[in-house]
């Protein structure tokens, strides 16, 4: 119960730095993106914003930076 509360604290930290966004991209090990995609998805603040997740193995700060970027180079219009 202990570490659930704590992922659901982290999670709710994290929609409330998300929620200006219209496009989120969460990706990383496990399930955890799937997890706070579940939780976003219960947010109503949510509810019309675009939400990719994909998994992902251990990555450096710079292939992090550089999947991100090329994730939103991708999606532009």
């Amino acid at each position: 119960n202990g570490k659930q509360s704590q992922q659901l604290k982290y999670f709710k930290e994290l929609a409330l730095l998300l929620a200006p966004y219209d496009e989120i991209l969460i990706f990383g090990p496990g399930q955890s993106q799937e997890q706070m995609h579940h939780h976003l998805q219960e947010d109503p603040r949510f509810k019309n914003k675009k939400i990719t997740i994909d998994s992902s193995d251990q990555m450096t700060d710079p292939q992090r930076i550089a999947k991100v970027s090329d994730f939103f180079k991708g999606n532009q219009s």
